[in-house]
């Protein structure tokens, strides 16, 4: 029996809409703040750098690939980053999953962790399928961490090499590993018409001042 070390399997019998706010769990273990990236040509995206070495694990998927999900589970599809070296990964923090939350801190976007099947693990990370909520209702979360995507932003990067062996970080130093996840922007059409609503808000203003 696969062990998942996202607890899925608890989580899949437990679908009962819920959730936890962003705020009410703590955040990683990291100096490394959430960045704002620029336009993505993916949903999201998981990976290991290593200078010298470049990408060494990867994985990225689209809208495409997540509503064509082969593993859904909870309200989104799971994904794992291929591990062709055979990486292990840091023991301690394989049963404490990151969730990603939309900048409202309330609507869960993603979540990303460890999961392994016997001795092997993979990074791994869970996408939101459209606008089904992802559900954790009676999982416990509390010892989990949280990070909330930047607003106004075309894609927010959290770090993830806390989840990485303490080993391989000693003996290959810069190493890093990132979790990217693209977000949700207005359309053109609709920044157009906000531009036009502030642009007509300011010349009312501009009138009240010379009236």
């Amino acid at each position: 029996m696969k062990r998942f070390g996202f607890a899925f399997i608890a989580a899949a019998a437990l679908t009962i809409f819920g959730g936890t706010a962003a705020n009410a769990l703590p955040f990683p273990p990291t100096l490394f703040q959430p960045t704002a990236g620029g336009v993505v040509p993916f949903e999201d995206r998981m990976f290991i750098f290593k200078p010298g070495a470049g990408l060494i694990e990867d994985r990225m998927v689209t809208h495409a690939d997540i509503n064509g999900c082969a593993n859904v589970l909870v309200g989104g599809c799971l994904f794992t980053v291929p591990n062709p070296l055979g990486l292990a990964f840091n023991p301690s923090q394989q049963d404490r999953l990151t969730l990603v939350y939309e900048p409202d801190g309330i609507t869960l976007s993603d979540i990303f962790g460890v999961t392994c099947n016997g001795d092997t693990c993979n990074l791994a990370f869970l996408s939101r399928i459209g606008n089904q909520a992802i559900d954790l209702t009676g999982v416990n979360t509390s010892d989990w961490y949280a990070v909330t995507e930047l607003a106004g932003v075309p894609s927010t990067i959290f770090d993830a090499t806390y989840y990485l062996d303490h080993d391989f970080l000693l003996a290959n130093p810069g190493s890093f590993a990132r979790f990217v996840s693209a977000n949700e922007v207005p359309e053109p059409a609709t920044l157009t018409l906000f531009g036009a609503g502030a642009l007509g808000a300011a010349v009312i203003r501009r009138r009240r001042k010379r009236g």
